[in-house]
């Protein structure tokens, strides 16, 4: 999956810190279809119209998809954060 793209270990073999595994943890509380926008639009950096045509939707979806996406991934960010 693309949230698979963040690092267990570092390079050096050291454990990966703390936010990292926040952010994956809350990555995996979205759903499928927010996660794929979220993470190439913001995470590796497509553009709009390059994600359409990866996912085979409107732009207008794509905007839609990444702004839903976008505030369930802070709610439950600050949620996450508060229960630590």
């Amino acid at each position: 999956s693309l949230s698979n793209n963040l690092p267990e270990e570092s390079e050096a073999g050291e454990s990966v810190p703390e936010e990292v595994l926040t952010i994956r943890a809350v990555l995996e509380q979205l759903d499928v279809s927010e996660k794929e926008v979220l993470i190439l639009v913001d995470m590796e950096g497509y553009s709009y119209l390059e994600v359409a045509k990866i996912l085979n939707i409107s732009e207008a979806a794509v905007r839609s998809r990444l702004h839903r996406a976008r505030s369930a991934f802070l709610t439950d960010y600050d949620e996450y954060k508060k229960a630590s």
